[in-house]
């Protein structure tokens, strides 16, 4: 297991190296528009009925820029 700081700072190592090379980088989160696009889902465990500020913000220590690309998923299955 990995710390959550540990896991961003590989990933800002990843995304040095990949800026470096000119490679593409894609940011993917989970996203709603409106709530009233969100699945509901027949599973053993629900979603919180409504999630919170930050739900879908990249952590704060993760090197997003505003001018990365970003994909909004519209449900958590790959």
């Amino acid at each position: 297991p990995h710390t959550a700081e540990n896991v961003v700072q590989n990933a800002n190592k990843l995304i040095e190296a990949f800026r470096k090379n000119n490679g593409f980088i894609a940011f993917v989160r989970v996203n709603f528009y409106d709530g009233k696009d969100a699945l509901q889902p027949n599973a053993m465990i629900s979603l919180p009925a409504k999630e919170g500020d930050d739900y879908s913000h990249f952590h704060y220590l993760l090197d997003k820029r505003d001018d990365d690309f970003v994909i909004d998923k519209r449900h958590f299955s790959a």
